[in-house]
């Protein structure tokens, strides 16, 4: 009711407080005055009510009790006429529709006569360069897929917006050849990434990108086939050293205040690593990385791997376990904002012969974490394809903000989840292969894809990043 306030701001004020006495009777609902929208409802009215309306002139926004807590919430909104302190007439969305005679009933107890006029749908107006995702039919002739294929940002839940705020833009900060690891580095603001080797068979470099200039820097001209990359929390660079013929695969952990390197996990009960792929850093500072066969399978690694493809856990005092296995090919990986949950890609879809099979995994598995150190429940979080169907999934880099919503890298673009496992929408970057929030306050979204390193802004703030939280002093990392 905080929002009726100003009720003298608007015109019939005195019928609008008569009515929100009544309506300060009810419980779970939620009302604003809006004099902008009585001239799109009363045209939508029935012609019985119009000549009331524009007798008075009084719009009142509705939003039904159980509406999510953090949304657009257009389809729980009611857009109402007040033609009396007692009386209401106007729209219901449809996807409540079932709701209304509870809501007459509602408005009953509080002495006010409702009339549904009609149903809405509850879309809300698109920003610029925003496209909505359509559902087709094959039968019918209807392609499925974003209605505008030219538009780099497509809806499929009306959350989605919320994300991208009022005017979206995806912005090339780099045209450079970068792969893997990316990591924002708040000390320096600036990027790490790793290259794609330019011969066959060559290893990959690590490179950083000033924010500020955009210049290119070496910090490593040869290694080990490097993969992914974090910071732990005192700020020391993780490395994924996929290994190669006669240089077995290792974590590598880089002291970037005195360049000193060392080697923190090379074996499981002396067997060999297949190849690290990805990295992340918990609140007690165990290490967690995927160990996918990679190296073996695309022919820079050691032929025979000793172990299956899994995911490990290093803890503190330097003991490595495994904590979950049965993966085609484990790659990417993410905490949830609390680290209640663990997220892991699986890109068995895209390997072996043939190159691409449909009956491999291509989807996100989730974990609950229990004890902080073991994983139970599995189940499936998300199976993923191209918004348009042109192919199953390829699901790489992922990534959490604070909020829960998951990130993750497709053929399509960066594929945006709620914690729920609702499809958002899709933030498209063709061939995208991994992800990392940075900046400040860690609420832009850089994306690479092998030739470029692009940004966007969002109305979010990554989650999973200990140091670089602690550093810029967010809220969101006070008590960790």
């Amino acid at each position: 009711m905080d929002r009726l306030r100003k009720i003298g701001d608007y015109p019939n004020s005195a019928c609008l407080v008569s009515l929100r006495n009544r309506l300060q009777m009810l419980e779970g609902y939620e009302y604003q005055p809006n004099n902008a929208m009585s001239h799109s409802i009363a045209r939508s009215a029935s012609e019985e009510v119009v000549p009331m309306l524009e007798s008075t002139q009084l719009a009142v926004t509705c939003r039904l009790p159980g509406a999510p807590v953090s949304s657009r919430r257009k389809n729980h909104d009611c857009r109402l006429l007040a033609t009396s302190d007692r009386d209401l007439v106007g729209e219901v969305p449809a996807a409540r529709a079932s709701a209304t005679s509870e809501l007459a009933d509602d408005f009953h107890s509080a002495g006010i006569n409702f009339e549904v006029t009609s149903l809405h749908t509850g879309e809300s107006e698109l920003p610029e360069g925003v496209t909505r995702w359509r559902q087709g039919r094959i039968r019918d002739g209807i392609p499925t897929g974003a209605e505008n294929e030219s538009y780099h940002f497509v809806v499929r839940h009306e959350d989605f917006l919320d994300l991208l705020g009022p005017s979206p833009r995806i912005e090339k900060v780099a045209e450079t050849n970068a792969h893997e690891g990316l990591l924002y580095m708040p000390d320096t603001d600036s990027l790490l990434f790793t290259t794609l080797g330019v011969l066959e068979h060559a290893p990959n470099q690590i490179k950083r990108l000033c924010l500020k200039t955009h210049e290119i820097f070496f910090i490593s001209e040869n290694t080990d086939y490097a993969n992914g990359m974090t910071l732990d929390c005192q700020g020391n660079l993780l490395i994924c050293q996929q290994g190669c013929k006669g240089s077995p695969a290792y974590i590598e952990k880089i002291d970037l205040k005195t360049g000193v390197s060392s080697n923190i996990a090379d074996n499981w009960y002396g067997r060999r690593l297949n190849g690290p792929n990805d990295i992340v850093v918990k609140s007690d500072g165990s290490i967690w990385f995927t160990d996918p066969d990679y190296p073996m399978e695309q022919g820079f690694g050691e032929e025979n791997p000793m172990l299956k493809n899994q995911v490990y856990r290093i803890d503190p005092d330097g003991t490595v376990d495994v904590v979950a296995d049965k993966f085609q090919k484990p790659n990417g990986l993410a905490f949830s904002p609390d680290e209640s949950r663990l997220y892991v890609t699986d890109t068995g879809y895209y390997s072996g012969v043939p190159e691409v099979d449909k009956n491999r995994p291509h989807s996100i598995t989730v974990f609950d974490v229990k004890n902080g150190r073991q994983v139970h429940d599995r189940r499936l979080f998300a199976s993923i394809c191209a918004f348009d169907g042109s192919s199953l999934g390829m699901p790489d880099g992922i990534k959490v903000d604070t909020a829960g919503r998951v990130y993750v890298a497709n053929a399509d673009g960066v594929q945006v989840i709620n914690e729920t496992g609702v499809m958002l929408g899709l933030i498209r970057v063709e061939k995208a292969v991994t992800l990392a929030f940075g900046g400040p306050l860690l609420d832009t979204l850089y994306i690479v894809n092998d030739h470029e390193i692009l940004s966007v802004k969002l109305n979010a703030t990554g989650a999973g990043l200990p140091y670089a939280g602690t550093y810029h002093k967010l809220p969101q990392y006070a008590k960790q």
